[in-house]
C-alpha cells in the first residue's frame, strides 16, 4: 500500500488546546484584558494498530481567545517540532510549551502540520515506512475551550487518538486527527487519572483481536464509527494486560470485544461484537482503577 502526502500543510483547528512558543511581540488578543496566566500544553496518543511509529512536524499554533477577533500564531522550533506520536503513550505526555499568556477564556487553537508525515510499521525507517496522507484543507475541532487563570498556572494535555485518527484507504494511510483535550494538574499536582488491568486467558482463546473500548458512563456499547461517544479503544497486549492513560476523573463503561480488526471508521460494523457484561470504572484523580484478572471485568480488591 501506498501513501499520498497532501502537497500543503494541515492547518487543525482544536477548540481548547493549545499555546504559545517562541513567539516574540505582543499576543494580537487586544488591550483590554487584565491579566496573564501561564500554560502548559502536552500531548499523549492512543496507539494504532500494528504501528510502530506515526511521525509528524508541527509547525506552527494559532491562538484564538474569546471576545477577540484577532489570533496569535506561534512558529515552534524555528522549522517546526518533529514528532513520534507513538513515542508518547498512556501517561507519557510530551510538552510542547509553558508561556505566559492574557488570562480568560480560550476558543480554539489551531495545529498546522507539515506534509511530510510517516507511518511504520517496523524498524527500518525506509522499508517499514509509508507515506501518511495529510488531507489539504481539513480543520479538526474540538467543542471544549479552555481557559487560562490571571496570576495562575493551567495544565492541559492533549490525546491524538491514533486509532480513530489513521484512516487505511486504497491509495494508503490517511491521518484524519480525532484529538482530546483534558485539564492535565492543578496547582502542579497531576490531576489526570488511568485504567489499568488484564483479561482472564480463557476469554482470550480463539479471541482473534482483543481490544478495550471506553464510553461515558451510560452510553450505548457500539462499534467506533457508529458510536461517537467511543472515548478511545487500544488492542488488548498477547498477555491479557491493557493500559489506558490521560483520563480525567469520573466514571466510565469498559467493554470488551474480540473483534476490533473488523472495527472500520469509516463504516457500520455489524459484525463488530461486545461482550455482553459491560463494566462501570471510577478513574481516580492522579491515580489508577485497577481491572482484576477475572473475565468478565470485575475490579480488583
Amino acid at each position: 500500500m501506498q501513501g499520498i502526502i497532501g502537497k500543503s500543510a494541515l492547518v487543525m483547528a482544536v477548540t481548547g488546546a493549545l499555546v504559545a512558543c517562541g513567539g516574540g511581540g505582543g499576543d494580537g488578543l487586544g488591550s483590554s484584558y487584565a491579566g496573564t496566566g501561564e500554560l502548559t500544553l502536552r500531548i499523549t496518543d492512543a496507539p494504532v494498530d500494528g504501528a510502530t511509529a506515526v511521525n509528524i512536524t508541527i509547525l506552527s499554533v494559532e491562538l484564538k481567545r474569546s471576545g477577540s477577533e484577532s489570533t496569535k500564531r506561534i512558529q515552534l522550533d524555528g522549522n517546526g517540532q518533529n514528532i513520534n506520536l507513538m513515542d508518547y503513550a498512556g501517561l507519557t505526555t510530551l510538552p510542547l510549551f509553558t508561556e505566559q499568556l492574557t488570562s480568560g477564556e480560550y476558543q480554539w487553537a489551531r495545529f498546522e502540520l507539515d506534509d511530510n508525515a510517516t507511518i511504520c510499521f517496523g524498524p527500518d525507517p525506509i522499508n517499514d515506512c509509508e507515506e501518511l496522507d495529510i488531507p489539504q484543507n481539513q480543520e479538526i475541532k474540538t467543542s471544549r475551550a479552555f481557559s487560562v487563570p490571571s496570576n495562575g498556572v493551567a495544565e492541559y494535555v492533549v490525546d491524538w487518538d491514533l486509532r480513530k485518527s489513521v484512516v487505511e484507504t486504497n491509495q494508503g494511510y490517511q491521518l484524519k486527527p480525532v484529538l482530546h483535550l483534558r485539564p492535565y494538574a492543578s496547582d502542579g499536582v497531576v490531576t489526570v487519572g488511568y485504567i489499568e488491568g488484564s483479561i482472564n486467558s480463557a476469554a482470550l482463546n480463539n479471541c482473534d483481536s482483543p481490544a478495550v473500548y471506553l464510553y461515558p458512563e451510560g452510553a450505548q456499547v457500539d462499534d467506533i464509527h457508529t458510536n461517537d461517544s467511543v472515548i478511545t479503544s487500544l488492542l488488548v497486549s498477547e498477555s491479557g494486560e491493557f493500559f489506558m492513560g490521560s483520563l480525567e476523573p469520573g466514571d466510565y463503561q469498559l467493554a470488551f470485544t474480540c473483534d476490533a480488526s473488523l472495527d472500520d471508521l469509516t463504516a457500520n460494523d455489524a459484525d463488530v461484537t461486545f461482550h455482553q457484561n459491560v463494566l462501570t470504572v471510577t478513574v481516580p484523580s492522579g491515580a489508577a482503577a485497577a481491572i482484576g484478572a477475572s473475565y468478565p471485568f470485575e475490579p480488583a480488591n
